[in-house]
């Protein structure tokens, strides 16, 4: 099964921490992250992304565990961590621009801190973890089919770690000074055995309609995500055998769709950006 283990550097990385007493003031650059959810006023919530990229749409995951480790300055009794995922409508949060207040400048969260169910984080709760004692290091056990949604259509916009019970955890960030301290992610993962290919499309076809694996055309507004799509047509290679979906050029997974209602029309964001450029190569007329 694959495996990817991600500890970024500063550079490639993105976490931060907000805090309620300081509510226009960003710790993008800070060493720490912070999390504390008993004392009104003074709450704090830590935000981290990884890149997952390498990962494919549709993967099954087996696990996924998320590694902080303890740094001076947390204080109090101890509680859970919850982590969810950010909400896609905060697509665009900046690790150097977030506070309390805004998720990047001049854009406020829908409540201030991360604080909005289905706005500023999703509901699924992807974790409900101990702190462990001051300074301790914890591996968070993430739920595996929660932690799959940040690969589907809504997309990988990060991670929300809010507390309501502890009273202060410092953890490391990837701006701190030891690299084997840096926030870790680590998953492991797997294609399905079966995998049935649902729509098809002819490269030739000038308007472009999406088809069923029966030929017949598939309405644009019944077009669903997460599903496999192939190109056909009489420009295609077909001497060639590839051993599965994934190896297949002309073969793609549906990652979203967008309907527009005013031109019954369909957009579609698929993993291959090479057999999307075949296929409009192709509409135009031209050899890909």
């Amino acid at each position: 099964m694959p495996i990817y283990v991600s500890q970024p550097n500063e550079a490639a990385s993105k976490d931060t921490w907000i805090y309620q007493f300081t509510p226009t003031t960003n710790y993008g650059n800070g060493t720490t992250l912070y999390v504390n959810g008993v004392i009104a006023g003074y709450r704090k919530s830590t935000l981290i992304w990884f890149d997952l990229s390498t990962i494919d749409a549709g993967a099954i995951i087996d696990e996924a565990k998320l590694y902080l480790w303890g740094a001076p300055g947390g204080t109090g009794v101890a509680g859970y961590l919850d982590v969810y995922r950010i909400h896609s409508d905060k697509a665009t949060w900046e690790e150097l621009q977030a506070t309390w207040n805004v998720y990047k400048t001049a854009n406020n969260w829908t409540t201030a801190g991360c604080r909005s169910v289905g706005n500023d984080y999703f509901s699924e709760r992807m974790a409900h973890h101990p702190t462990g004692a001051i300074g301790s290091d914890v591996v968070i056990d993430l739920d595996p089919s929660v932690f799959a949604l940040l690969l589907g259509a809504d997309g990988n916009r990060g991670l929300v770690i809010h507390s309501l019970d502890c009273n202060d955890r410092a953890y490391h960030s990837a701006s701190s000074a030891t690299a084997t301290k840096y926030p870790k992610l680590y998953v492991q993962w797997h294609m399905p055995a079966v995998r049935i290919i649902k729509y098809l499309v002819d490269v030739w076809d000038k308007e472009s309609k999406v088809l069923d694996s029966q030929g017949r055309v598939v309405a644009p507004d019944k077009i669903e995500a997460n599903e496999w799509i192939r190109l056909i047509g009489a420009g295609r290679p077909s001497s060639k055998v590839y051993p599965d979906l994934i190896s297949d050029p002309f073969v793609s997974y549906i990652e979203s769709v967008s309907y527009r209602m005013d031109s019954d029309t369909v957009r579609i964001k698929a993993t291959k950006e090479s057999m999307i450029q075949s296929f409009l190569k192709r509409l135009g007329g031209m050899a890909s």
